[in-house]
Parts: structure tokens; C-alpha cells; sequence
């Protein structure tokens, strides 16, 4: 019971994570698209799009460099089991790089696709 005790929480965090970093992939997270429905502009809701992207970025950057911080504290924690703690806490800044990568490349295909519609 131990290892689920200490070992369960993390495995959800970290695929909770996961989930997060491929549904952005897809373009498919979890939106509020009330006021993006009732704009009838495709150019403002392109905006729209790119402030969002852009939220997103920022939000993912301070979880890269503050998850990094919450890990080098961790380093000399261990947990019953004799696992490192800064094991788990490794997720939060490696995601946050991949979500601050995909956010770029959501914004560039914004871009790409003003530029072929131009």
C-alpha cells in the first residue's frame, strides 16, 4: 500500500501532463468559446486565437522556470521508498518546455495560414 500511496499521485499528475501537451498538439484543450462564438469576424477570432496561444505561453514559461525551482529544492527529499522526490517534480519543467514549443508552433500555423489566405 505504500507504493500506490506515494507512487499513485504522481503517475496521475504526470499523465494529466501528458494529456495536456498532446490535446494542445491537436489543437483540441479545453476552450471557453462563448464570446468566441458570438464574434462573427474570422479576423478578430484569428486574434483571439493568437492571444490565447499566447497566454498559454506565458503561463507554460513560468511553469518551465518555477517547476525547475520546485525541483532543485527537492533534491535531497526522498520519500518512504527511498524515492527521490525531485523525480516527480521533473514533469512540471519538462512540460512546460514542450507546451511553450507547441504554443509556438500554434502561433506560426496562425501565421502561415494569414499568409495563404493574404
Amino acid at each position: 500500500l505504500t507504493f500506490v500511496d506515494e507512487i499513485g499521485p504522481i503517475f496521475i499528475v504526470w499523465s494529466t501532463l501528458a494529456g495536456y501537451s498532446i490535446a494542445l498538439r491537436k489543437d483540441e484543450h479545453i476552450k471557453m468559446d462563448i464570446l468566441y462564438s458570438a464574434v462573427k469576424s474570422e479576423k478578430i477570432k484569428k486574434m483571439m486565437d493568437l492571444f490565447s496561444y499566447f497566454c498559454g505561453m506565458l503561463f507554460s514559461g513560468f511553469m518551465m522556470v518555477y517547476g525547475f525551482k520546485a525541483m532543485m529544492m527537492q533534491r535531497a527529499m526522498t520519500q518512504i521508498l527511498e524515492f527521490h522526490v525531485w523525480i516527480a517534480y521533473l514533469i512540471i519543467p519538462f512540460v512546460g518546455m514542450i507546451l511553450v514549443i507547441r504554443y509556438i508552433d500554434l502561433m506560426v500555423s496562425q501565421f502561415k495560414k494569414k499568409e495563404q489566405e493574404g
